[in-house]
């Protein structure tokens, strides 16, 4: 009996590292035929510590960078720290991407874990030269949190969680825009009439169809160029499309 025991811990012991290998490719297939959001953009975020104006939302900004002078990378002060973002809710997730730093010290995300709702999605066997790793998901999940173990502070460039967005209850969507001149706001080719945002730092808010496929903003600044941010967001506050913070326009 003693020895039928040992066998089945032993085999459940395998089952379980079986379960947790790691399923990580550079350049990931995924089903390109189908259209995934990501869930993480703009949404709440968290880590052990933090070092100076590196907070852990920097990571979910939509900016890439993986330079420290470009101020979008996050960090954590202490080391082996850890990394989470909370969606709005449990959703659908096809894969993540996880950005390393890329001036120097990317060997600091070696080996770190990822997981979901605190189950092991993978490992990142940190490749020197290589920013972004690709993680197969396919399940629901609403936690992803990445856990350093190379002994040394946690760096992340962006982390980009992709799977599908909330349908709509009501068949629209949120349109927010700030310019820094007078606009003109067009939704699928038809002139809004509402009135734009004048100033910067004046939010012009409209509702919009679900459906829409192309938003226009026509900036009436003299023959100068303007900025413009814009964000669409569905009913439950999720962000669901952003600019950059740099789409300029001339009159166009």
């Amino acid at each position: 009996k003693a020895e039928k025991k040992k066998e089945a811990r032993e085999k459940e012991r395998k089952a379980k590292e079986k379960s947790a290998e790691v399923k990580f490719t550079v350049d990931a297939e995924i089903d390109s035929s189908q259209e995934y959001t990501n869930l993480a953009l703009k949404q709440q975020a968290e880590q052990k510590d933090t070092v100076s104006t590196r907070t852990a939302s920097k990571a979910v900004d939509g900016n890439r960078d993986g330079n420290w002078s470009g101020k979008s990378l996050s960090s954590t002060r202490s080391k082996n720290g850890w990394w989470k973002v909370t969606l709005s809710k449990v959703y659908y997730i096809s894969y993540i991407d996880v950005y390393n730093r890329m001036d120097k010290s990317q060997e600091r995300l070696k080996n770190a874990q990822l997981s979901l709702d605190g189950t092991l999605i993978g490992t990142i066997p940190q490749v020197s030269g290589v920013q972004k790793y690709t993680f197969p998901v396919d399940k629901d999940g609403q936690v992803v949190q990445i856990k350093g173990v190379s002994g040394q502070k946690l760096q992340l460039a962006e982390v980009e969680v992709y799977g599908r967005g909330s349908e709509s209850k009501s068949g629209e969507y949120v349109l927010k825009v700030m310019c820094d001149d007078t606009s003109t706001i067009y939704i699928d080719g038809e002139k809004k009439d509402i009135p734009g945002p004048n100033n910067w730092g004046q939010l012009a808010t409209l509702k919009i169809p679900a459906s829409t496929n192309t938003i226009g903003i026509q900036c009436h600044n003299g023959g100068g160029s303007c900025g413009i941010t814009a964000e669409v967001t569905d009913e439950t506050g999720q962000v669901l499309l952003v600019s950059d913070n740099s789409w300029k326009c001339s009159n166009k």
